[in-house]
């Protein structure tokens, strides 16, 4: 029997599943990348798997591209654990036939693709006097061609789609910052990656596709704790993922041909 001034059980349980309805909603408005798709690139570690997690905790389906097979299916299966819908894609972006096969793959699983991240590098020192030319241009086969071959690729599933592609470049190309002795590799790699992006955002605007560049300052990777042995960076990975998030997302949608400095505050 109901007391005057109780509510029934059938009260209270319409009202707890109003309550659940509601919270569900907000969250699901509030994802900014949902029902948008995303392939990140050197996403088994680092900035790159950073970015791919921040990407699915938005509601995007992610795509993973690396070559450490293991690494990358660690990533994935953390995605996966928190509800992520994410496709690990074993790709070597040095080689034009391993991208061209992972974009197949993936163009057949989508309608369109939404958002390219290419943060796939690797940093090696050596002073310009001593460097070997085969390690110069291994270096540009990832930090630069890499990056080419996957924007190219990327092009005919994403055109005419209102696509956001964003290139993981760094503080240390950009004119004016110091410099430092054995990083001369690293620094053409990521100038030229800064022209990359520049010529891209003015030849696919006529496909509604955006092209911006950020250029962080150090960054807590495994790749910079083997360079810098004993330095403390300024920037964790989630840093770059959150300005990674803001240009991939409508609330840039007028920003293309542009750079963003992340320099940190340490």
């Amino acid at each position: 029997m109901i007391m005057s001034g109780e509510k029934s059980p059938d009260f209270l349980f319409a009202k707890s599943f109003a309550n659940y309805a509601a919270i569900s909603y907000i969250l699901l408005v509030s994802a900014q990348l949902l029902h948008k798709s995303a392939i990140i690139t050197g996403a088994s570690r680092g900035i790159g798997a950073a970015v791919a997690e921040l990407c699915a905790d938005e509601g995007s389906q992610v795509f993973l591209i690396g070559r450490k097979e293991a690494a990358l299916i660690s990533v994935a299966d953390s995605i996966t654990a928190s509800g992520g819908n994410v496709h690990p894609i074993i790709c070597d972006i040095t080689h034009q036939e391993e991208v061209r096969k992972a974009f197949n793959e993936i163009g057949a699983k989508i309608d369109k693709l939404d958002i390219l991240v290419n943060t796939a590098a690797i940093l090696e020192k050596d002073l310009m006097e001593e460097i070997k030319e085969v390690n110069l241009l291994r270096i540009l086969e990832v930090n630069l061609l890499g990056a080419f071959r996957c924007c190219q690729a990327a092009i005919n599933l994403m055109k005419d789609s209102w696509g956001s592609i964003i290139n993981i470049s760094s503080l240390s190309r950009v004119t004016g910052v110091r410099k430092f002795p054995g990083m001369g590799a690293h620094i053409i790699s990521k100038y030229g990656l800064w022209g990359l992006t520049e010529i891209l955002s003015v030849e696919w605007a006529k496909y509604k596709i955006r092209v911006n560049a950020i250029s962080p300052s150090g960054v807590d990777t495994p790749m910079f704790r083997v360079a810098f042995p004993g330095a403390e960076p300024p920037l964790a990975p989630i840093d770059i993922a959150k300005v990674c998030l803001y240009l991939a997302s409508d609330d840039s949608a007028s920003i293309t041909g542009e750079n963003i400095n992340v320099s940190g505050l340490k």
